[in-house]
């Protein structure tokens, strides 16, 4: 949707772990993407369960079964699972932090939020809700890690990758795409 030219919309470091799945050859890490991907999805559902204090049970109530009918059925999920999204993974991320953070592990809680921001700059709004909170170390604590998270893929793809990305950082508040989905 937007026109950067060879520039990327995406945090690099988003390039980092995919290119640490992408070692394996291009039809494996399709496959191992889209796992990680409902992994994820399970992983959000089964904590935010936990949060909401409805752990699953042994076996699956009644209650769970049409949720999991509406995700199979819900076409982000395939297009996600299919075309290699990285939906699951950011919900993990979001949602991880804000269990941690609930169950006393700010620091934990900060590096899962800032994970998912770079994996997806839309957790970044998640950052005000722990300042308003007065979570401080959950805050803090991303904003150390998405330093770290930074470093790292400045060392990998250098200054001209991260020039270019804060250059395009702020047309991704400011536009949106022109045509319908």
């Amino acid at each position: 949707p937007y026109i950067i030219g060879v520039s990327y919309v995406y945090h690099p470091f988003a390039l980092t772990l995919v290119s640490l799945v992408a070692q394996i050859g291009q039809l494996p890490a399709s496959f191992v993407w889209a796992v990680l991907n409902v992994a994820g999805y399970g992983l959000a559902l089964h904590l935010a369960m936990a949060l909401l204090d409805c752990a699953p049970p042994q076996r699956m109530p009644r209650s769970l079964t049409p949720v999991l009918v509406l995700l199979v059925a819900f076409a982000p999920f395939w297009e996600m699972a299919h075309i290699g999204q990285i939906n699951g993974i950011v919900l993990a991320c979001v949602v991880l932090a804000l269990y941690w953070s609930e169950t006393q592990r700010p620091v934990l809680a900060g590096i899962a939020l800032a994970l998912g921001i770079v994996l997806k700059s839309s957790p970044g709004v998640l950052l005000l809700y722990f300042l308003i909170m007065g979570h401080w170390r959950v805050a803090v604590s991303a904003l150390a890690a998405f330093a770290v998270f930074s470093a790292f893929a400045w060392a990998q793809f250098g200054t001209p990758v991260m020039v270019d990305y804060t250059a395009v950082l702020p047309r991704l508040g400011a536009e949106t795409h022109p045509d319908f989905y």
